[in-house]
């Protein structure tokens, strides 16, 4: 009788056990387990299947923007209105700002918050707007700023100019090199012209430079 009654409740411990629902994993580990931490290239292969019909150059960008998260680089794309395709014309290239949805917490807090660079420390950091190169650089761009006629005839007259233009020579170490590019100063006066001719040096050497 007590061999019974043993038996019969470790046979309802076992059932209890087996029957146990299964606990649910964390968010943080399904989050692992839907998006492993992958190199670069993967991920753009995969944001790339995901929208073809953008370039390689423009998908890094949003990657790097969203901090390497392949969803929401992904999700942020979806709700962008449809681009028509057409010839390409010259000019700059607009901000991915537009590609960046802000979260909840951020469009609640006023406070002004120091951006981090979109790019790894040794890695090519590509700004296409204004804003983007006064908030990552210590340079401001300054479109437009001369009239469009007067703008048109310094382009003509400065490429009638370049035709003069020299290779700049200088010394490297024990050579003489050249620059594989023409270019040229331009100065105000004549004295301005000699100076920059005996005092213009480069690692000892002093530079023929065409003025």
């Amino acid at each position: 009788m007590t061999f019974n009654i043993g038996y019969t409740e470790i046979r309802l411990g076992m059932k209890a056990f087996l029957t146990r629902p299964k606990r649910k994993s964390s968010p943080e580990l399904q989050k692992e387990v839907a998006e492993p931490e992958e190199s670069t290239e993967v991920k753009l292969v995969l944001l790339s299947s995901l929208h073809p019909h953008l370039d390689q150059e423009t998908l890094l960008d949003i990657l790097l923007a969203h901090d390497g998260s392949v969803s929401e680089a992904s999700a942020s794309l979806k709700v962008q209105a449809p681009v028509k395709k057409g010839t390409r014309v010259i000019g700059y290239q607009q901000s991915l700002k537009q590609f960046a949805t802000p979260s909840d917490s951020t469009s609640l807090d006023t406070t002004p918050k120091k951006k981090k660079l979109r790019s790894k420390a040794g890695s090519t950091l590509h700004l296409y707007d204004p804003e983007d190169v006064a908030e990552h650089t210590p340079c401001t761009i300054i479109h437009n700023f001369l009239p469009p006629e007067e703008a048109n005839e310094l382009l003509q007259e400065l490429l009638e100019e370049s035709k003069s233009f020299e290779k700049i020579t200088f010394q490297l170490f024990d050579n003489v090199v050249s620059s594989p590019h023409t270019s040229s100063f331009y100065v105000e006066s004549y004295d301005e012209i000699e100076r920059q001719k005996t005092e213009y040096h480069y690692n000892g050497g002093r530079l023929t430079v065409n003025l």
